[in-house]
């Protein structure tokens, strides 16, 4: 298949799921889009922001490390995880949005530490995301969100 036609295929929109029947109850997860990936209550006493770039293996130790002291101590830390474009990685960090936004990122962020030192392909990531429960189709929006820019 043409790459050019792949990439057309990816950015182009989904289409809505099919209407829920008469008197079904459908619960809708909401998160803010502009919304951070946290751990812990807003009202904790302590917050910590932990500001990483996700790549392979990188600070994997600091990211599971602030991730056992909130579990550790769950009502007085919250942490804010800061997710920022690594150079030339950026499809990697709408993959991470992604998961947050679909309730896994903790899963996909252990998946992605465990991964091979490999480079990624959008195909490697799509069967990670899949792995986790990610929605693939989504994925693939999110990941090709980069080339639609």
């Amino acid at each position: 298949m043409k790459s050019w036609l792949w990439l057309a295929l990816l950015c182009a929109p989904v289409w809505a799921a099919p209407a829920p029947k008469v008197g079904e109850v459908v619960r809708v997860e909401h998160r803010p889009p502009d919304a951070l990936p946290t751990l812990g209550p807003s009202t904790a006493p302590v917050t910590i922001e932990l500001f990483f770039a996700p790549v392979q293996n990188s600070r994997r130790q600091e990211f599971e490390n602030v991730r056992k002291l909130q579990l550790k101590h769950p009502s007085r830390i919250r942490v804010i995880y800061r997710v920022v474009k690594a150079t030339g990685m950026a499809r990697l960090h709408y993959a991470v949005l992604e998961a947050y936004a679909e309730g896994k990122f903790n899963e996909f962020m252990t998946a992605l530490n465990n991964a091979s030192r490999s480079s990624l392909t959008d195909a490697a990531l799509l069967e990670m995301g899949k792995n986790v429960g990610m929605d693939p189709q989504q994925l693939a929006l999110a990941i090709a969100a980069v080339a639609c820019r």
